[in-house]
């Protein structure tokens, strides 16, 4: 009799031990991911009909052509979910939409440049793989293969370490190769654009790519599936192959929140009425900075959009003045640009 209560309590214990084991592996499941706030970034990407008629007619891109594509280009929609804001102690706050509505006079981030890669906020509806999550005092990009709560041996494996570089591009021709990353943001990719270092015949190029993935066969296989799915819309190329990022490619860090806190100070162009040109003097001006983001509001009262471009982040404003007085040298667009502290 005592042998059996004995068996019965240690199977009753081990039954005890599994459900809590299990509750907890839920528990770290669901606070890493389901429910926790102000984690998800996104933003649907919509393309009018203007917007796809022109990436379909850029088969042949050329002088006389490229000005066309870029005046019918629409502007990038903000979402009726969530967004990226500009406002709070860390400047760079998740608004979600799903609880709030979106407020009318109120700056979204629609790209952001960290050295050379450049960044777009966005998580689209399809996308079920990966999204931007806040990580500590970083806003960066978060795989599913990473919530993992128990991060073995087998789950960083995992973790892709190739990207897959679909095109190039020239600066002028960068209006271009957002709307190639914002086509293939919307089917789901994670995508993004590389600068190169260095000038070929004294321009830089900004490449779009995808990632990541775990081996170059599978970013291989992918491309092929872009190529018959969007080929057509994008005269995609029919080369194309995997790279291996460097380590602050493969860093994957958006935005690092303390650099707002700390260094406070930015240099703000005049600002734009039209997307393709704030875009457009992007690409002319990251090679002058580590750090650059664009943003958008739309007036509560005449539904019109308004565009600034902002070079970041500086200790002192006699920082940011001095490295305006430079850039203005060569730019003269710089002599109106303001210097401005984010307070939150």
């Amino acid at each position: 009799m005592n042998k059996n209560v004995s068996w019965s309590r240690l199977i009753f214990v081990w039954l005890g031990v599994i459900l809590l084991t299990f509750a907890a592996y839920r528990l770290v499941r669901i606070q890493t991911y389901d429910l926790q706030q102000d984690v998800m970034i996104q933003q649907d990407l919509l393309l009018d009909e203007d917007m796809l008629e022109a990436i379909t007619n850029t088969t042949l891109i050329s002088n006389d052509n490229i000005s066309e594509i870029r005046e019918s280009l629409g502007p990038i929609p903000i979402s009726d979910r969530s967004a990226l804001k500009e406002s709070g102690e860390s400047f760079f706050q998740i608004f979600d939409t799903n609880i709030n509505e979106q407020p009318l006079d109120q700056w979204m981030t629609l790209s952001v440049q960290n050295h050379l890669k450049i960044n777009f906020p966005l998580t689209p509806e399809k996308s079920r793989d990966w999204e931007w999550a806040l990580s500590g005092d970083k806003i960066r990009i978060q795989f599913r293969s990473e919530l993992d709560a128990r991060k073995d041996i087998l789950s960083r494996k995992k973790q892709g370490k190739y990207s897959l570089q679909l095109g190039s591009f020239e600066s002028e021709e960068f209006v271009i190769a957002v709307n190639w990353a914002r086509l293939l943001t919307e089917e789901g990719y994670y995508t993004y654009l590389q600068r190169t270092e260095e000038t070929y015949n004294k321009k830089y190029r900004y490449r779009v790519r995808i990632g990541f993935f775990k081996n170059t066969e599978d970013a291989l296989e992918e491309g092929l599936k872009i190529q018959e799915s969007l080929g057509k819309i994008l005269d995609f190329p029919k080369k194309f192959w995997p790279v291996i990022p460097d380590s602050r490619e493969m860093s994957r860090e958006l935005v690092n929140l303390k650099h707002p806190r700390n260094k406070p100070w930015v240099i703000e162009l005049p600002s734009y009425l039209q997307q393709h040109k704030a875009f457009e003097d992007m690409a002319r001006f990251v090679p002058l900075n580590d750090f650059s983001f664009l943003s958008r509001k739309i007036d509560g009262k005449t539904l019109e959009p308004e565009y600034r471009l902002r070079l970041g982040f500086y200790e002192t404003s006699k920082e940011a003045q001095l490295k305006k007085n430079k850039i203005a040298r060569r730019w003269k667009v710089f002599k109106k640009a303001r210097i401005l502290r984010l307070d939150g």
